[in-house]
């Protein structure tokens, strides 16, 4: 009988065993997260080169510490004329994003920043002249996904 054989396997399930409670054991802790929707209809835009601005309340539910990890956002105006500009911003204007050109995404932007901050969508049409028409402000509305507080 050759006893060498039962003795590899023996050791081959040995290290594997080892190595993947070593795997195991190098895991990050599982993170706990979050996430809030804020719902704003947006103003209507009526002159040019001013701004517009559509705040969006922070959930309730966000504990002080937390921070953001993702912000997908979805805004609404009847039109676009040539001149409009939009940007999502955290914090009283202290971190913007520029969505003039699409009215739909999310962005990773805003990553680390606190979560128990508000958003504010600002939107304006610049250019001179006269505006051919008001721009009515639609329905609105922000996702944020965050980290809590550890």
């Amino acid at each position: 009988m050759n006893l060498e054989q039962p003795c590899r396997q023996a050791l081959l399930i040995s290290t594997l065993i080892l190595w993947s409670a070593a795997s195991v054991a190098e895991q990050p802790p599982a993170r706990t997260s979050g996430t809030y929707v804020a719902d704003a209809v947006g103003a209507t835009i009526t002159t040019k080169n001013i701004d517009y601005a559509t705040r969006f309340k922070v959930g309730a539910m966000v504990a002080p510490g937390s921070t953001i990890t993702k912000v997908s956002w979805h805004y609404g105006v009847s039109s676009r004329p040539v001149g409009f500009e939009a940007a999502l911003c955290w914090h009283d204007q202290q971190h913007c994003w520029n969505i003039s050109d699409g009215d739909r995404g999310s962005t990773n932007g805003f990553n680390g920043k606190d979560a128990t901050q508000e958003f504010t969508l600002y939107y304006r049409i610049k250019g001179s002249g006269a505006l051919e028409a008001p721009s009515q402000g639609q329905s609105n509305q922000i996702i944020v996904s965050y980290d809590l507080a550890r």
